[in-house]
């Protein structure tokens, strides 16, 4: 069996795209690093489980409109052991969701996204 063929691949982090056969690319990566986000952010929980073919449950994220994304990744942000006011869950949400498109040429850079991370006012909470 050549193992070659078969390249590693954690499904918890895989964008759709590499589940259904693609390449991984810097894009793939990305949809990976929004998934370990969501991880550290729930203290272990990722956001597209329980099924042996993440698409299931990506079908239920990218079929709702933006404001069902939006309330699905505020969700996944309000899990955490000391929870995000409403501006920095609203904020790192709508930060998500930017990552999980399905097209993985809309998808943010490295760059965009350290410039995102790097903002004073991203996570800045109500004061």
């Amino acid at each position: 069996m050549n193992l070659n063929l078969y390249p590693p691949v954690t499904t918890a982090y895989a964008a759709p795209e590499v589940l259904e056969g693609a390449s991984s690319t810097i894009e793939s990566n990305i949809w990976g690093l929004g998934c370990l986000i969501c991880e550290i952010i729930a203290l272990g929980g990722v956001p597209f489980v329980y099924r042996h073919y993440v698409a299931k449950c990506q079908d239920k994220y990218f079929g709702s409109n933006d404001e069902g994304k939006l309330k699905l990744l505020l969700q996944i942000c309000g899990k955490c052991d000391e929870p995000l006011d409403t501006k920095q869950a609203s904020n790192l949400a709508q930060f998500l969701q930017k990552i999980f498109v399905m097209d993985p040429s809309l998808r943010p850079t490295t760059k965009m996204i350290l410039e995102c991370l790097n903002d004073p006012k991203f996570l800045a909470s109500e004061l």
